[in-house]
């Protein structure tokens, strides 16, 4: 090549480039520079790295360029490995350890490691009685969110109770599965521990074995069976190993009181007793039951005869010596519909506020003949106009007579 070609060739390139394919050596370099900046960067923090075994931690991605998938490998955590762009997880066992993002779109991907990047500290709390469980290889976490409000009797429990999930063991008992100091300051976890099978016996969850749940409180040195409701997009309510839950709501229990008159009264219960049995709910009150009668059976403590056995939802003749105040705890009954049959009939108040017979349904007020009190004078009787009876109260129980086979529904309280 002369002198003078050479510079010619040179100005050509210094001028624009020589196209290749349609596109300038300079305008490729320009495209490639373009793809470099919108490849994702992995970034990300941990509300906080140091934590106590059993704590709930959040990560945030703060990674750059838009990724669509994201990919965290959390060493020593459950789950382990996420595909959330801010996932919480749950540390169990205390130690040090690693954390992996790796993102990417379509203009590339990329990988952020952090060593020794969580410390877990052992846990110094100390577990209630009876809840000590066994660390497994198969677990699930159980989200405990802050606006949950875990609560005994509708009071909220105390800063330092526990939160536990029950599995039943080959013998047919409740034991844990897991369980969590609540501290009341932000959202927690359970992580349920799942069945051992290199152990004989059973030393946890099966997989598909529904969650019992209790709260403790070190104020009463006692654990009161409580029920949840689960998040609406995390609702498993049984154990699936690897698997996430969520819990907006968690309540032992509501504690009411019925005051029962001397001699003959109906009774009914909003609340379905935890001590169901007559001789465990009455026991208070033994020397002054005569007898209750609930259509078929009879509980007489002076003469050890009860053959109703438990309390349930139904109406109940009851007759005293004295008057008492009853206090019920339990649940709030589920059913509160009652299947009234034709003829004579014995009803509760299934809910816990009072309900206005005029207000019942057309098609079901026609089907009643009489309503009246089981010891009173006051009678709904629509046949001749008599409404002296004008309200079903809850904590008593009513004699009613239909024309034919009907559901009496009783709404919800407001």
């Amino acid at each position: 090549m002369n002198l003078r070609r050479f510079f010619v060739l040179l100005m050509i390139l210094l001028a624009g480039g020589i196209n290749c394919f349609g596109q300038s050596f300079s305008a490729v370099k320009s495209n490639e520079a373009l793809i470099k900046r919108e490849a994702p960067v992995a970034d990300f923090f941990a509300e906080d790295t140091v934590v106590t075994a059993g704590d709930a931690l959040n990560f945030t991605s703060l990674s750059t360029g838009n990724p669509t998938f994201f990919c965290w490998t959390i060493e020593g955590a459950s789950p382990s490995v996420v595909y959330l762009e801010n996932p919480m997880v749950v540390y169990n066992m205390p130690g040090v350890y690693d954390v992996q993002l790796i993102i990417s779109n379509s203009a590339g991907s990329d990988t952020l490691i952090k060593h020794d990047y969580i410390h877990v500290l052992e846990e110094q709390s100390q577990l209630p009685p009876g809840w000590e469980y066994n660390p497994s290889l198969t677990q699930h976490t159980i989200i405990i969110f802050q606006e949950s409000n875990p609560r005994i009797f509708e009071s909220p429990i105390q800063p330092g109770d526990y939160i536990g999930v029950f599995y039943e063991d080959d013998y047919g008992d409740k034991k844990c599965g897991g369980a969590i100091l609540w501290d009341g300051t932000g959202n927690t976890a359970i992580v349920a521990q799942g069945d051992n099978f290199l152990t004989q016996e059973k030393d946890g969850f099966m997989i598909g074995e529904t969650f019992t749940w209790k709260l403790y409180s070190w104020e009463s040195q006692q654990d009161f069976p409580a029920g949840v409701i689960y998040d609406s997009q995390l609702q498993l309510d049984a154990f699936v190993p690897n698997a996430v839950s969520g819990v907006q709501d968690i309540s032992a229990g509501t504690r009411i009181t019925i005051a029962i008159p001397q001699g003959w009264s109906g009774v009914s219960s909003h609340v379905q007793p935890w001590g169901a049995n007559l001789s465990t709910l009455f026991a208070s009150h033994l020397n002054d039951v005569e007898m209750i009668f609930d259509g078929t059976g009879y509980f007489r403590p002076d003469e050890n005869i009860n053959t109703i056995g438990n309390w349930e939802n139904k109406g109940y003749q009851v007759k005293l010596r004295n008057s008492i105040s009853l206090e019920v705890s339990g649940y709030a009954v589920d059913e509160t519909n009652i299947d009234i049959a034709s003829g004579w009939n014995m009803i509760p108040v299934p809910v816990n506020c009072a309900i206005s017979i005029s207000d019942l349904p057309i098609e079901q007020r026609n089907e009643i003949l009489i309503v009246q009190e089981i010891a009173g004078n006051k009678v709904f009787y629509p046949e001749f106009n008599i409404h002296t009876l004008q309200h079903f109260e809850p904590g008593k129980a009513y004699l009613l007579k239909s024309s034919g086979n009907f559901i009496l529904n009783f709404n919800a309280c407001e």
